[in-house]
């Protein structure tokens, strides 16, 4: 008998759809930041004025819709107060402002609410400002915030997220499993005719799913929409939809999902598609398969751009792609899960079983090489994702930390599930009559299973990030601010009373190394300066109290965030006793790192490192499968190549911005006495031959050089740290200071401006 010539599968095609779909979002990702929180304001929260002031100006950590933000000023007596003429900056889109007529004496209070252009999330809060009069004692409570936007987000978001994965999934179940497995078997048999009947029934249920992600997109748009509008959903349409539709990036990923949903329907719902003939199927570029797969990409990307990835600081770029990555992977794999386990329901059950145990022991095998690659994508890209959102253990018990525990306890026996199939029933296909059962068991556990972690992953995605809401979980009652340093043989202990925004009581305990409490202390002085906003610095001096513990009432500390405190102990028979602490100042009586963002360098590492991780396995797996399949191999090792090559790209980029890039704008460093010592030696080494040992431009070269070296004395403090950085770093051009960034390390110029700072004291 003559042996049938096989159709062969060009697979370049689909290597090409690959490598652009897993670059994609290198050049799609927008610039985003957080929710829309507040970063500072003017006038200052809790601030004292004698004058009153002619507006109110808010500024966000990212760009806000001008269509549903906006800002209230109202007095004691709950009377509006401004002229309600809210206006967006159109060069800063961060910042928010609203005019103000000539306020009388009183206390006043700014309620501000904005929406979000990416993530669309709304964000509302409220602080007080006095005119003429002081503020009563105590932090500014401010209620908190929902969990969800509104009670059918986690539902509508879940079900979005299904469908989109069903079709993305479904199309790669068609074209890479049902597909090939078609390619390979000889034409007019029975095992072609069942497989072609599980890609009848695959399309089939893809073109539900499309009905499915229409039906939940609109009633998304919908509720978000009243969300954004603080309207009923019966008055959504007209301009606050319009308004969400073209002036919200989010609006825009909306539109782009329905018209790809739109072009992947027309694809996918005509009579052909419904029906295909055998050549449609086999034929080795099938555009139409291609061309759902292309489209269906654009869809996962539409979300990731809408995510908590998008709106990540310091390391969207990655952030965006490691989503996407994460939706793709999940798309192939529990869709595809989906669409295998309707299929031993349906087409493959019907199928006489010699013939089912045939098609089940060559598509099994296929899959679970496709599931294997995408299982451990899923993981990398999750871990790297849980690190972005979560970043400090405390964090895991806010509700998004618990949701992602809740989801990593329901991966677990999924996995298992996977295992049991790989490792138990696979074997048995060929030559076990009861195994086809236990896979057809295995199987709709495991997409039962991957239901309900869709659910939960609903409810994930609904919740604020468990970085930017660690603060709420810690314990109001919580003892105040307490730190500690030991400088020339005082130990010092700092207590700062509530720590929160207002006026803040701030004790100052010294003891000698017996633990006697030093009482002839003739000055404390301290300097307050917020290290999140230019308010400038504060000086006072503390009043003896007795015992060796002296008092500041009444400190200022009006802004959210990270604060320093210096101090200086002067004694008549000691050295000064020079140290300085930063702590961390909120909103009500809690502490915690409210504003935590992912650092960007080692956010870029830790991506770089999951790529090529990912590569790596890869090129683990590709390698043994060219004796089995040249293509199959091809694809595995060019998806590894893609992978190197981004982590590259990502890496690359560490070099490509330099030193600076990554530079804090605040002097990372506290100006702590070791701190101090080690910045003055290295003054000593590089800085006094011009300077001069006091910093006057003094040194023994200073005579030789035009023009003549600063005196650092008076222009330090004229400077901002990250301009005093960037003049050690990059030196001044067509002067005598030359750039150190190449013979001092980052830390060392930081060290250096904190001796820069106590010259002249």
């Amino acid at each position: 008998m003559m042996r049938q010539t096989r159709q062969r599968w060009d697979p370049w095609p689909l290597l090409l759809l690959l490598g652009v779909m897993t670059t994609a979002p290198l050049g799609l990702a927008p610039r985003a930041e957080a929710h829309a929180n507040l970063l500072r304001a003017v006038p200052e929260p809790n601030a004292v004025l004698q004058q009153p002031p002619a507006q109110v100006t808010l500024w966000f950590s990212e760009r806000i819709a001008p269509a549903f933000s906006a800002i209230q000023v109202f007095d004691a007596q709950g009377q509006r107060m401004d002229h309600d003429d809210n206006a967006v900056d159109q060069e800063e889109a961060t910042a928010l402002t609203v005019t103000l007529p000539s306020l009388p004496q009183g206390l006043y209070t700014v309620a501000w609410k904005n929406v979000s252009m990416v993530d669309g999330h709304r964000v509302r809060g409220a602080f007080v400002f006095a005119v003429g009069t002081p503020l009563p004692r105590g932090p500014v409570s401010v209620s908190a915030p929902p969990l969800f936007q509104s009670a059918s987000a986690p539902v509508l978001r879940g079900l979005v997220l299904l469908s989109t994965l069903a079709i993305v999934g479904g199309v790669g179940f068609a074209l890479l499993v049902s597909r090939a497995l078609l390619v390979e078997s000889p034409p007019g048999t029975p095992v072609q005719h069942v497989g072609l009947q599980v890609v009848v029934r695959t399309v089939q249920h893809i073109r539900i799913a499309l009905g499915v992600a229409a039906v939940a997109s609109v009633a998304q748009l919908l509720d978000h929409t009243a969300v954004a509008a603080e309207r009923p959903i019966s008055q959504v349409l007209g301009p606050p939809l319009a308004a969400v539709l073209t002036g919200t990036d989010w609006g825009y990923c909306w539109l782009a999902r329905g018209g790809l949903l739109l072009l992947i329907a027309v694809i996918l719902g005509g009579p052909a598609a419904a029906r295909p003939s055998t050549d449609d199927v086999q034929g080795a570029r099938s555009p139409r398969f291609l061309w759902a797969t292309v489209l269906s990409g654009g869809l996962l990307l539409t979300l990731s751009l809408t995510s908590h990835g998008a709106a990540t600081l310091e390391i969207r770029t990655a952030a965006v792609c490691a989503d996407f990555l994460h939706l793709l992977a999940a798309a192939v794999w529990g869709g595809g899960l989906l669409h295998l386990a309707l299929s031993l329901w349906q087409s493959l059950w019907a199928a006489p079983p010699a013939v089912r145990r045939t098609v089940l022991a060559a598509l099994v095998p296929r899959f679970s090489l496709l599931a294997s690659g995408c299982v451990s994508t899923v993981l990398l890209t999750g871990a790297y994702t849980a690190w972005a959102q979560v970043l400090v253990l405390p964090a895991l018990r806010t509700p998004y930390g618990v949701t992602l525990l809740v989801k990593l306890v329901l991966v677990l026996p999924l996995l298992g599930l996977g295992a049991l199939n790989l490792r138990w029933v696979r074997p048995r296909l060929a030559h076990e009559d009861t195994a086809d059962q236990w896979l057809r068991r295995a199987v709709t556990g495991e997409a039962l299973l991957m239901l309900v972690i869709l659910a939960v992953v609903g409810v994930l995605t609904s919740l604020e990030p468990a970085r930017q809401v660690v603060a709420p979980g810690e314990n109001a009652s919580e003892p105040p601010v307490t730190v500690q340093d030991t400088v020339e043989g005082v130990h010092i202990t700092l207590a700062v009373t509530p720590g929160s925004v207002g006026l803040n009581r701030v004790v100052v305990a010294l003891r000698d190394h017996r633990g006697t409490p030093v009482r002839n202390a003739s000055q404390v002085e301290l300097r307050l300066e917020a290290l999140e906003a230019d308010l400038g610095a504060q000086t006072a001096l503390a009043a003896a109290h007795g015992d060796g513990t002296y008092v500041l009432d009444d400190a200022p500390l009006s802004l959210v965030g990270a604060w320093q405190v210096q101090l200086v102990v002067r004694r008549p028979d000691a050295f000064d006793a020079r140290t300085a602490f930063r702590i961390a100042i909120t909103a009500g009586g809690t502490r915690a790192h409210a504003a935590l963002t992912p650092p960007h360098r080692l956010g870029i590492l830790l991506w770089g490192g999951t790529l090529l991780v990912l590569g790596g396995l890869c090129v683990a797996t590709g390698l043994p499968l060219r004796r089995r399949s040249a293509a199959t191999s091809g694809l595995v090792l060019v998806a590894g190549g893609a992978y190197v090559g981004t982590a590259l790209i990502f890496l690359g980029t560490l070099q490509w911005a330099g030193p600076e890039a990554g530079a804090p704008r605040r002097n990372p460093l506290p100006p702590t006495a070791t701190s101090i010592a080690a910045g003055q030696r290295l003054y000593a080494q590089r800085c006094v031959p011009c300077h001069g040992p006091a910093g006057r431009g003094d040194g023994p070269l200073a005579p030789g050089l035009r023009p003549p070296p600063a005196d650092l004395v008076q222009h330090v403090p004229l400077h901002a740290d990250a301009d005093l950085f960037t003049t050690i770093h990059d030196g001044i051009a067509g002067t005598a200071m030359a750039p150190f960034g190449g013979q001092m390390t980052a830390e060392e110029i930081w060290q250096t401006i904190n001796y820069l700072k106590t010259l002249g004291q």
